[in-house]
């Protein structure tokens, strides 16, 4: 497999974002792709491939029935209405000195102490959270956004934010919860490994020692 190119299979309900996946990453890798499942995979069979290293999945798909022309020129529309207000949002909380960079620079300090730690955060972007991951965040937990009726029906905005963290409060108490045991079942395998090893060495080269000082004693003369 050495400087073969790796084989993925990309599924994708938009042909639009098959060919620009296709295009753009061809040179990278052997692609097969498909709207369904099994379309991507007999593209890959048809290209001599059984298997592929990775699946590669988009993540919204349309539930039970086909989209439209019509439908996809809808959601793009209203996407680029949202990426326009998400962009004058991102202006206004950099106007107030509000960023990512100052969470990134708090878990900096905790890396350097090698102290665990998540983000709970509902401004984060998709690249801000993966690069969060990348850094050595153990989990990006998302503050629960309130729904349109929330918002209708609350005082303000900050009420409607109250409302959706109370009830979402459970989930988000049990992902903490079961990071913190993640977190405590990796350190106790990785130290009481590390120490086991360590006293492993030690008592190894004692009795190493012990050994050898027998095997030579009959031969010191006093």
């Amino acid at each position: 497999m050495f400087g073969k190119k790796p084989i993925v299979c990309f599924i994708d309900n938009e042909l639009a974002e098959i060919q620009r996946f296709s295009k753009n990453l061809e040179n990278d890798f052997m692609i097969g792709a498909g709207t369904t499942l099994d379309d991507a995979l007999n593209d890959l069979h048809l290209k001599g491939f059984k298997k592929p290293d990775l699946f590669i999945l988009d993540m919204y798909f349309s539930l039970g029935t086909t989209i439209t022309d019509e439908g996809l020129n809808e959601i793009h529309e209203a996407r680029k209405v949202f990426l326009q207000a998400n962009s004058e949002y991102r202006e206004i909380l950099a106007r107030h000195g509000e960023s990512h960079i100052g969470g990134f620079k708090l878990a900096k300090k905790l890396r350097e102490t090698h102290d665990p730690y998540i983000f709970l955060t509902r401004k984060a972007m998709l690249e801000e959270a993966l690069e969060a991951l990348n850094d050595g965040a153990l989990k990006v937990i998302k503050k629960p956004d309130p729904n349109k009726t929330t918002i209708e029906n609350a005082k303000n905005l900050l009420d409607a934010y109250d409302n959706a963290f109370e009830e979402h409060a459970p989930k988000i108490a049990e992902e903490i919860k079961n990071t913190i045991k993640e977190t405590k079942w990796w350190r106790r395998k990785v130290f009481v490994g590390i120490g086991g090893a360590i006293i492993g060495f030690f008592i190894g080269g004692i009795t190493q020692m012990v050994f050898s000082l027998i095997q030579i004693t009959p031969l010191i003369k006093f």
